[in-house]
């Protein structure tokens, strides 16, 4: 079964993968090369690439932006925010999490994201189990032996 959804604010989930500057071009979007494909084409000047590459600072689009945007892998629509911060850095960017080559919400962060907000409602509009949650976690934050596994410290509040 497939859904569409519509996000109300920019969302990321990442893959853990990072894409160097030397792998994308900017223009009124972000492109991500296809660098096999890009090494393949005749035009390319492989030995100038790797020479340029030295530089501390190297970005495709500086050099060979014009050949590097025969061979894009994807587009993404970017902001002028987002386009002005990334060019002024030439900094590498977090990867979404893709399947087939195409971005996705995984489920367990759909349902992540509904059981925080079943239970922000639920501690918002009950004030005794506000309180019985904040002593919680000032108990358990506040002791002095043993800090609590971050990855379970909430598994006693969800039940």
């Amino acid at each position: 079964m497939k859904y569409k959804i519509e996000t109300l604010s920019p969302i990321h989930i990442g893959s853990g993968e990072k894409i160097s500057p030397m792998e994308y071009v900017m223009d009124n979007k972000f492109n991500r090369i296809d660098m096999d494909e890009l090494f393949r084409d005749k035009e390319f000047n492989v030995n100038g690439f790797i020479e340029d590459t030295r530089l501390n600072s190297f970005y495709l689009g500086d050099k060979y932006g014009n050949i590097a945007k025969r061979h894009v892998m994807y587009s993404l629509d970017i902001s002028k925010d987002a386009l002005d911060h990334i060019m002024s850095k030439k900094s590498e960017i977090l990867e979404f999490i893709k399947t087939g080559g195409k971005p996705y919400i995984p489920g367990s962060s759909i349902k992540g994201a509904i059981r925080t907000a079943i239970m922000w409602y639920a501690l918002k509009n009950d004030e005794e189990l506000y309180f019985e949650f904040e002593e919680y976690v000032n108990k358990i934050w506040n002791r002095k032996e043993r800090k609590p596994d971050k990855k379970w410290a909430g598994s006693k509040i969800e039940k």
